[in-house]
């Protein structure tokens, strides 16, 4: 039967290659143990089973067989996802072997990304009225991560403060990737809009693209769009009417919709701070 899905469908994949004389194979990467952030573990196995059926020369044919959303443009976006994820892995393993015993300092991590970041933010300024200094946005929705998401995941911690670095910097995700590996970087390309888009074009595009976040994106959106919600409702551009800050508002529950499921403390916050801005705003027409 043709799989709809729009994530790779490990469950059909495993049976395709056991009828395809797979099985040991297929059977090695259901079972394989990885040590790494258990959100991901799901989007290795789907990267190596794409890397065994294109192998094997079969993998068209399981699309055209059993996943038809494949061959759209948006599954061969997942099947690129699943495999820089799974190769990000290998990095993992091989960066592992070299450095067994060593421990990372945490702390100096997190103020190696907030220097990074004040320094490519340094000369720009928030929206609102008193042009408050830009690198107090990210230092809040890493704030907002640690405090009510209670996230202690590194990666995590140190892409939302990089969070806008490529999108309003002159940063590269080359640049990103030296100064802190490749899961940083790939977390905060997810979250970075195309500025050669039109703002509704790349607004409409976060919509879209929520729900394909990987779980570590979804927390730093939701997060972010906490923080942006907070400052439309309190201290919003002077130029802005009650009516755009009010669709602004209605625009991030749509873009909060499809990250649920990642952080449940963090999705409830989200959801007080909207009401709360709502309700502001509606006494404020």
């Amino acid at each position: 039967m043709e799989q709809s899905t729009k994530r790779f469908p490990l469950r059909e994949a495993y049976s395709f290659a056991e009828q395809h004389g797979l099985s040991a194979e297929a059977t090695a990467i259901r079972e394989m143990e990885i040590a790494w952030e258990r959100h991901y573990n799901s989007t290795v196995r789907r990267g190596r089973m794409i890397q065994l059926l294109e192998k094997q020369g079969v993998l068209r044919t399981f699309i055209d067989q059993g996943w038809p959303f494949g061959r759209s443009p948006q599954g061969k976006a997942e099947m690129r996802h699943c495999l820089k994820v799974s190769g990000e892995y290998d990095t993992f393993l091989a960066a592992g072997e070299s450095s067994k015993g060593a421990e990372p300092n945490t702390v100096a991590a997190i103020l190696l990304a907030l220097h990074f970041a004040a320094e490519k933010h340094r000369d720009q300024r928030r929206k609102d009225v008193e042009a408050s200094p830009y690198i107090n946005h990210p230092i809040e929705v890493a704030e907002l991560l640690a405090r009510v998401g209670r996230v202690t995941d590194l990666v995590i911690l140190q892409s939302a403060i990089l969070h806008d670095t490529i999108e309003d910097t002159k940063t590269t995700p080359e640049e990103l990737e030296a100064a802190f590996g490749a899961e940083v970087r790939y977390v905060v390309q997810e979250v970075t809009d195309d500025k050669t888009l039109q703002k509704e074009e790349r607004k409409q595009l976060q919509i879209d693209h929520a729900p394909h976040l990987s779980e570590r994106a979804k927390q730093i959106k939701i997060a972010d769009k906490i923080s942006n919600v907070l400052g439309v409702t309190q201290k919003p551009p002077a130029d802005w009417s009650l009516e755009r800050r009010q669709k602004y508002l209605a625009w991030t529950k749509e873009v909060v919709k499809g990250c649920r499921g990642c952080n449940a403390p963090l999705e409830s916050f989200y959801d007080q701070i909207l009401n709360q801005g709502l309700r502001v705003l509606r006494v404020r027409e």
